[in-house]
């Protein structure tokens, strides 16, 4: 089985991308698309309960790619919302955080998930959109706005982590979903095929 990550700010293009990908390799192979626990999280957002909130994202979203590849007829496993989302968004909140030795046992404890489990994807595929067009659009259209400042700065920060854990990810522009849908399954259809040489 061949397991995908997708990674990125989280959006409706995004999951368009994913769902358009699975699609179209569903012609030719056996895939499936990881639920998305966030779903069903029993747990608010606010800080006082944000560990509790994220350690139940992160463990269960390792339970859910789990339980997907136990499935023996799966080819192609896409996760999007992957654990690599997860570890970000709770950097997030660890750097919003006073310093404190629980903190820094619960840091150690998600970093520990983190490293434990970001090698079991074969591929990671940073999704990335073009902020300023996202800026622009927003200017003509009647629609909720997004706060550009944050949406950088959270782009920043998979950046960072990207480059401080030294994980190996390809980066996908997703100004257009057909053209990024492309160039994804062109690059998985490849890997697919190399497997089957061996």
């Amino acid at each position: 089985m061949l397991k995908i990550a997708f990674c990125g700010i989280a959006n409706k293009n995004k999951e368009l991308l994913a769902e358009e990908v699975r699609k179209i390799l569903s012609l030719k192979f056996n895939v499936s698309i990881s639920d998305n626990v966030a779903k069903n999280n029993p747990y608010d957002k606010s800080m006082e309960s944000w560990f509790i909130n994220h350690f139940y994202l992160m463990s269960n979203t390792i339970n859910e790619e789990n339980l997907k590849m136990v499935n023996s007829q799966i080819e192609i496993l896409i996760c999007d919302n992957s654990i690599l989302d997860k570890w970000v968004n709770w950097q997030i909140y660890y750097k919003k955080c006073d310093e404190s030795s629980l903190l820094e046992k619960r840091n150690l404890l998600i970093k520990e998930l983190f490293n434990f489990y970001v090698t079991n994807y074969d591929i990671i595929f940073h999704i990335k959109g073009n902020i300023e067009e996202i800026e622009k659009s927003q200017d003509c259209q009647d629609i909720d706005k997004v706060d550009i400042d944050w949406l950088k700065n959270l782009e920043n920060i998979y950046n960072d982590v990207i480059e401080k854990e030294n994980i190996n990810v390809t980066e996908i522009w997703n100004n257009n979903i057909d053209e990024s849908a492309y160039k994804i399954i062109e690059i998985i259809t490849q890997r697919m095929e190399n497997i089957k040489k061996d």
